[in-house]
C-alpha cells in the first residue's frame, strides 16, 4: 500500500522515493477532501490531511472539510509543519504554481515512523507547540493556538536569519510591557503534571539589560523560569517559581553559556498531594534545579508567555508542553526539532479525540468568595488571605448579615506607617467589560489610608480606591466603578493603615457589571437547581424588568429582626421554563434556641403583583419571566433572641420544585413604641358596602397598628340634633338608611382600642361633620355634651379638626378664622387641628398645625415652638408604587424635621378598586393614593403600605440609639465622677498611658508603664476609670452614626418633589435626598442602607453598657 492522492488535490508526492521502504501496515496519506468517517488535519491553503487504510473516495462525500477541521485542529496547523520556507533546498519537493506543499525526505521519514505507531501506541502527549518559523502564533495546540500581545499590544518579532533545520525563532531581546507573546493556557497544559521543552540563546548581560524571562505563566500561582545577574557581577541565577514556591541557583554561570543557543526542560508532577509534588529543571540534559515540596494547584493559570511579558534579553525557540513527565533523569539534548512529534500529536488527536479531554482548573469562584465575611475558619475569613497584619470577626458592628471584618495592623510591625492587608481568592470576571466595586468600611478611632484594589491577573491593577487621610467615621459606602481589559482572573485586595489596636471594618463587598443584565442567572455549584435571588425589598417596583445577577442568587434567605417588629425578605425566580401553579409556602414552624419557635402564622408569605402584595396562591410563571414574593416573620416583645431555622418550599401543583432554608435572626433588642403620632386618614365612606362588615373594619384597625400606625382618624358624630342630646351609638356623620350610620362612636372606639391604635396616648383626630356644617362645626351644646361623655369614657383625647385645608386667604379661610374665634371663647377643654393652613395667619388659632410634607421648613418648626403649637406633617399625593417617600416621610426624614407627627391620605379612598378572595384585583386604581386594596378576606397591602411599616422602624430604630446614648452619657458621669473621687490626677494620667501603650507599636527601648492600685478604693477606681474610657468611645461612634445618618438629611427634603404630581411616572419613583449627593449609593436603598448602620452602634452601644453594668455587678 503506497501514499496515494486524489486527482483533483492542488499537491502532488511521488509514489515511492528511492531508499524508503513502505510496509502494507502503513496508512495512505492522502491530501483533499475527505469522508466523515475518516480523521481529519488542517492542511495549507485550505486542503485536508486525510488518513486512512482504505481506497480514496469521492472529494463530495461526507461533511464539510471546514466543519471536520475545526473541530479536531485549530486552523492552520500544517501551515507551520509542512509548508517550509522556499529557502530551503531540499531534493523530493513536487512545485505547483500555487498552493505548495513541501515535505523534507526526513520529515517525512521520521513522521511516517511515528505514524506506524498510531494504531497500536496510546495517544500522543504533546499539548502545545510553536516552533516559530512561519509566525509567533503556535503550530499545534490543544487550545488556543493564536499568540496576542499583552494588554493588546505588538507582538514579539521573528528572528530574520534562520539556523538550518531549526527555521527561524522567537526574538525576545526587545520584550517589554508593549511587546510580548502571550497565550491563553486552557487545554494548552496540564497543571497536575507535565513538561515543557524549548531551545534559548540569552544575550550577554548588561548594567541595561541583566534579567531574562525565558516563560512565565501568570494567575492565581505562577510557573515560570527565569536567569538573573548575581549582584553587579557577571554571575548568573537560575530561578523558578511554581505556585508561590522558588528555588534558583546562585552560580549558573557553570552551566549558562551566553550567546549559546541551549535545551531546557522543566517538569512537574503536583499529583502526590500537598507539599510532595516535584519540580526539576534541566539544561542540555543536566538536572539543575529540583525540588519535592511543591503544592498543587487550586487554581488555573490564565496566561503563558514565552520570553516574558516585561523584560527579556535572548530568544526562543521550538518551545513544546506535554501532559506527562518526560524527563526522569539525565538526558542527551534533543538534536533535531519537535515538529515530528507535533505531527504526530495532531493525527492522534484526529484520529482517536480524547472521550474526557483535560479539564483546566477554573480560573477562580464564579464571584467573590464570601464577600461578606460570614464564615471563617481557624480565626481567618473563608477565601480571603491575610498578607500583613491581623483579622477577626467582628460580630455586632455590621453592614449585613452577622458578621464583619476587622482588619488591624500588627504591634509588631516594625514599620513607622504599618499596613494591614487582606486579599481574596481569585474570581472571574468578563473581559472588556465595565463593574462597579462597592465596599461598605468603618474607620471607628483612627486616621488613616484606606485603599481597595482590583487587579487581573493579565490585566495589572484596573481598579484602585484610597481615601487619604482620613478620621474616624461610621459606616460609609465607597465605590469605584472601573472597565476590565484582556483578563478574567481576578482578586481584590483590601489594606488600611491604621492606629495599633484600632480596626478598620470592613462588609459586604460587590463586583456588579454596569449597565447591562446577562442571560438568566444560574447557581454555578449546582446549575441544575432552580435558581433563586434576593434583593432588596425597595426594588419591589422594578423586579419585573430586572432579571438577577449572578451576586444575587442564593442558597438560603436571612432576615435580621428585633423582638416586636415585622421584618420582609425578597425571594425571586427568574425561570427559562413555564412553571404551572407556582407558588412558595413555609414548611413548618421556625424552631430557634432551647427549642423557642416562630409559629407558621407569624410569617406571612406574599406574592408580589405589581404594586400589591396578595396573599400566595398558585400562580403560572411564563418562561423568562421574573416572580417574587415577600417572606415577613413576625416577632413579638417576649420572642427569644437567637437564630430560628426554617424551610421554605417552591412548588408546581404541590410538587416540591425546590426547598430554601429560612435563617431568622432575632436580636436582642426591643423596639420602643415611637414618640410622636403616625396615622392614615382612613374614611369609611369610600369602601363599599360589602367591604365594611364589622370583621372586616376590625381588620382595617389590626393592619393600621400592624403597620405602625398609633392612632387614627374618626370620621364620626353623636350629635343628634345640635343640642346637647348625644348618641354615641349611632353615627350622624350618615343620614340613617346608610349602613355607616348603625357604627357610632361607641362601636368605633371599641373596635380601635382593642386593636391596639392609641395605647401609647395618642390623641385622635376627630373629624365631624352632620346637618350641614363642615367639619368641626358642632354647635356649643353639641361640642360640649360630646366632650364629656368622651372624658366619662376615658378614651384617647379627641384632636377636633376644625375646616379643612383653610390655607391663608378666601371664604375658607375666613370661615375657619370665624369658628375658631367661636370655640375659643366657648372655652371648652378641646385642642383643635386642620391640614394646609398658613402658620403666619392661623397659626395662633390652632394647637396642632399639620403643614403639607413641603411646607415644613426651619421657620415653621420655630414658629410653632413661639405659639406653644405641635408642627405634624402630611402628604395626600403620593402614588401607592412610591415606596422610598412613604418610607423616608414616615422615618428618618420625620425623625429629621422634630415634627411631632406625620400622616398620609389615604388608607383606602376608591370604591371601584377591590380584591376577591384569590387576590385577584378588579377596577381601576384611580388617583392611586390607596395604601390598600379590599377584599372579602382582608386588607391587600401595597408596596407603599409595607414601605410605611418600614419607615416606622426606622424612626424606633434612631429613637432607640437616641435613647441608649442618652442612657449611657448619664452612665458615663457616675463612672468619672467615682473614677476622680478614688484616684488623683496623676494615677489617671498613668493608668492611661497604661493602657494606650498596650495598644501600640511595641518598642523594646521603651520603658513599660506600670501602675498597681494600693488599695480596694483605688481598684474600684480604675475599674471606673478603665470602663468611663470604654464607654466614652462607644458613645462617641453613636453620635457620630446618628449624626451621619440624621444630620445629612436636608430639612426641606421633601419640598424636592414639588410638581411632581403632575407626572406619575416620575412620583412613583422619586427618592426623596437623603443626604449629600455623588455618593453613589442607591436611592431606592437609603434608607434601608442607613437602619443597618444604626442597627450596628445600636447592638454595640447595648453590649458596652451590659458589659459595665456586669462588671459592675461582679465587683460588688
Amino acid at each position: 500500500m503506497t501514499p496515494q492522492l486524489l486527482k483533483n488535490s492542488p499537491a502532488r508526492m511521488e509514489a515511492k522515493r528511492p531508499g524508503m521502504s513502505w510496509g502494507r501496515s502503513i496508512p495512505r496519506l492522502v491530501f483533499g477532501r475527505s469522508p466523515s468517517r475518516s480523521s481529519t488535519l488542517f492542511a495549507p491553503h485550505g486542503d485536508l490531511c486525510q488518513i486512512t487504510d482504505r481506497r480514496p473516495v469521492s472529494p463530495r462525500a461526507g461533511p464539510s472539510h471546514k466543519a471536520i477541521a475545526e473541530r479536531q485542529l485549530s486552523e492552520g496547523f500544517f501551515a507551520g509543519i509542512l509548508d517550509v520556507d522556499r529557502n530551503h533546498d531540499h531534493d523530493s519537493i513536487v512545485k505547483r504554481r500555487e498552493n505548495e506543499l513541501m515535505f523534507t525526505t526526513s520529515q517525512l521519514a521520521v513522521s511516517v515512523a511515528f505514524l506506524l505507531t498510531l494504531a497500536s501506541s496510546a495517544r500522543s502527549e504533546m499539548l502545545f507547540y510553536a516552533s516559530f518559523d512561519k509566525s509567533q502564533h503556535a503550530d499545534f495546540a490543544v487550545g488556543n493556538r493564536n499568540a496576542s500581545g499583552r494588554q493588546r499590544g505588538k507582538l514579539l518579532d521573528l528572528t530574520t536569519e534562520t539556523r538550518g533545520d531549526w527555521g527561524r525563532a522567537l526574538n525576545a531581546a526587545h520584550s517589554d510591557r508593549s511587546r510580548s507573546v502571550r497565550f491563553d493556557t486552557p487545554g494548552n497544559v496540564d497543571l497536575r503534571r507535565g513538561t515543557i521543552e524549548f531551545f534559548a540563546k540569552v544575550n550577554p548581560f548588561t548594567p541595561k539589560s541583566a534579567h531574562h524571562t525565558y516563560f512565565r505563566f501568570v494567575g492565581a500561582g505562577t510557573l515560570g523560569l527565569s536567569l538573573g545577574r548575581r549582584g553587579n557581577g557577571q554571575g548568573l541565577v537560575l530561578g523558578f517559581n511554581i505556585n508561590g514556591q522558588t528555588g534558583w541557583d546562585y552560580y549558573s554561570e557553570r552551566f549558562v553559556a551566553p550567546g549559546q543557543w541551549q535545551h531546557f526542560a522543566v517538569t512537574w508532577d503536583l499529583t502526590k498531594g500537598a507539599k510532595r509534588g516535584t519540580f526539576s529543571v534541566f539544561v542540555d540534559g543536566i538536572r539543575r534545579l529540583h525540588t519535592d515540596k511543591v503544592n498543587p494547584y487550586r487554581w488555573g493559570l490564565e496566561s503563558l508567555y514565552v520570553g516574558g511579558r516585561n523584560s527579556s534579553n535572548g530568544f526562543l525557540d521550538d518551545f513544546a508542553i506535554f501532559n506527562d513527565i518526560r524527563r526522569t533523569k539525565n538526558f542527551t539534548p534533543p538534536t533535531k526539532p519537535l515538529r515530528s512529534l507535533a505531527i504526530a500529536a495532531a493525527a492522534d488527536n484526529a484520529r482517536n479525540p480524547a472521550a474526557e479531554p483535560i479539564k483546566p482548573r477554573p480560573l477562580g469562584h464564579a464571584f467573590l468568595n464570601n464577600a461578606g465575611f460570614e464564615k471563617w475558619s481557624d480565626g481567618r475569613p473563608v477565601g480571603w488571605t491575610l498578607d500583613r497584619g491581623e483579622v477577626r470577626p467582628e460580630l455586632t458592628m455590621t453592614m449585613n448579615g452577622r458578621r464583619s471584618l476587622a482588619l488591624m495592623v500588627d504591634r509588631k510591625e516594625t514599620h513607622p506607617w504599618p499596613l494591614s492587608r487582606i486579599s481574596s481568592a481569585p474570581f472571574v470576571l468578563k473581559p472588556n467589560t465595565e463593574y462597579r466595586l462597592s465596599v461598605w468600611a468603618s474607620m471607628p478611632d483612627t486616621v488613616g489610608d484606606m485603599r481597595f484594589e482590583v487587579a487581573g491577573a493579565d490585566d495589572g491593577e484596573v481598579a484602585s480606591y484610597r481615601s487619604g487621610w482620613c478620621k474616624s467615621h461610621p459606616w460609609l459606602q465607597l465605590t469605584e466603578t472601573f472597565r476590565t481589559r484582556d483578563s478574567r482572573q481576578f482578586t481584590v485586595s483590601i489594606s488600611a493603615q491604621s492606629t495599633f489596636g484600632s480596626p478598620v471594618w470592613i462588609d459586604d463587598i460587590t463586583i456588579e457589571p454596569v449597565g447591562t443584565s446577562g442571560p438568566i442567572a444560574a447557581d454555578p455549584d449546582s446549575p441544575d437547581q432552580l435558581p433563586l435571588f434576593t434583593r432588596s425589598v425597595m426594588e419591589s417596583l422594578e423586579l419585573p424588568r430586572r432579571p438577577p445577577s449572578g451576586l444575587e442568587l442564593i442558597d438560603s434567605l436571612r432576615i435580621r429582626l428585633a423582638r416586636g417588629e415585622f421584618e420582609p425578605g425578597l425571594v425571586g425566580l427568574h425561570t427559562p421554563d413555564t412553571i404551572d401553579k407556582a407558588n412558595l409556602r413555609l414548611a413548618s414552624e421556625l424552631v430557634g434556641p432551647d427549642g423557642a419557635v416562630i409559629p407558621v402564622g407569624d410569617v406571612t408569605v406574599r406574592r408580589l403583583d405589581g404594586g400589591l402584595l396578595p396573599l400566595a396562591r398558585p400562580k403560572t410563571i411564563p418562561a423568562g419571566d421574573v416572580a417574587g414574593w415577600w417572606v415577613t416573620p413576625r416577632t413579638r416583645p417576649d420572642t427569644r433572641p437567637g437564630l430560628y431555622r426554617g424551610t421554605l418550599e417552591v412548588t408546581s401543583a404541590d410538587n416540591v420544585l425546590r426547598k430554601l432554608p429560612l435563617e431568622v435572626e432575632v436580636m436582642d433588642v426591643v423596639l420602643p413604641e415611637p414618640d410622636i403620632a403616625f396615622l392614615m386618614y382612613h374614611h369609611e365612606h369610600y369602601f363599599p358596602d360589602n367591604m365594611l362588615t364589622p370583621e372586616l373594619q376590625k381588620a382595617y384597625y389590626r393592619d393600621m397598628r400592624e403597620h405602625g400606625m398609633n392612632t387614627v382618624t374618626v370620621y364620626n358624630n353623636g350629635d343628634v340634633d345640635g343640642s346637647s342630646n348625644i348618641n354615641f351609638a349611632k353615627n350622624y356623620n350618615y343620614k340613617s338608611d346608610n349602613p355607616r350610620f348603625q357604627y357610632g362612636l361607641e362601636t368605633q372606639m371599641k373596635w380601635i382600642l382593642e386593636s391596639g391604635l392609641c395605647a401609647t396616648g395618642q390623641p385622635v383626630l376627630w373629624l365631624p361633620a352632620a346637618h350641614g356644617y363642615g367639619w368641626g362645626g358642632l354647635p356649643e351644646p353639641a361640642l360640649k355634651a360630646s366632650l364629656t361623655n368622651w372624658k366619662s369614657r376615658k378614651w384617647p383625647k379627641p384632636l377636633l379638626y376644625v375646616n379643612d385645608e383653610p390655607g391663608g386667604e378666601g371664604p375658607r379661610f375666613d370661615a375657619a378664622v370665624k369658628r375658631l374665634k367661636q370655640i375659643r371663647s366657648w372655652n371648652l377643654p378641646v385642642r383643635t387641628t386642620t391640614a394646609g393652613l398658613d402658620p403666619k395667619k392661623l397659626g395662633q388659632y390652632y394647637n396642632v398645625w399639620i403643614a403639607g410634607d413641603a411646607g415644613v421648613n426651619i421657620d415653621t418648626l420655630n414658629q410653632s415652638k413661639e405659639l406653644d403649637a405641635d408642627l405634624w406633617t402630611y402628604n395626600c399625593t403620593c402614588p401607592h408604587l412610591n415606596m422610598p417617600f412613604s418610607r423616608a416621610f414616615f422615618g428618618f426624614w420625620a425623625f429629621r424635621t422634630k415634627v411631632r407627627g406625620v400622616a398620609q391620605w389615604a388608607y383606602y379612598d376608591n370604591p371601584h378598586w377591590t380584591a376577591n378572595r384569590q387576590g385577584e384585583v378588579g377596577g381601576n386604581p384611580k388617583t392611586r393614593l390607596s395604601r390598600i386594596c379590599p377584599s372579602p378576606d382582608g386588607p391587600i397591602p401595597t408596596i407603599s403600605w409595607e414601605a410605611t411599616r418600614e419607615g416606622i422602624d426606622d424612626y424606633r430604630y434612631t429613637q432607640l440609639l437616641q435613647q441608649l446614648t442618652v442612657r449611657g452619657e448619664t452612665r458615663l458621669k457616675l463612672l468619672k465622677t467615682e473614677a476622680e473621687t478614688l484616684l488623683s490626677k496623676k494615677d489617671r494620667e498613668t493608668i492611661e498611658a497604661r493602657e494606650r501603650r498596650k495598644l501600640a507599636q511595641i518598642d523594646p527601648k521603651k520603658p513599660p508603664i506600670t501602675w498597681k492600685p494600693a488599695n480596694p478604693e483605688q481598684a474600684r477606681g480604675e475599674q471606673s476609670f478603665l470602663e468611663s474610657r470604654q464607654l466614652d468611645r462607644a458613645l462617641q461612634r453613636a453620635r457620630h452614626a446618628i449624626e451621619f445618618v440624621i444630620g445629612a438629611i436636608p430639612y426641606d427634603a421633601m419640598s424636592s418633589r414639588i410638581f411632581l404630581s403632575y407626572q406619575a411616572p416620575l412620583w412613583t419613583r422619586f427618592c426623596p435626598p437623603l443626604g449629600p449627593g455623588g455618593l453613589g449609593e442607591n436611592p431606592r436603598t437609603a434608607t434601608e442602607v442607613r437602619r443597618r448602620i444604626l442597627t450596628s452602634y445600636i447592638l454595640a452601644l447595648k453590649l458596652t453598657l451590659r458589659d459595665v453594668k456586669d462588671k459592675q455587678t461582679a465587683e460588688r
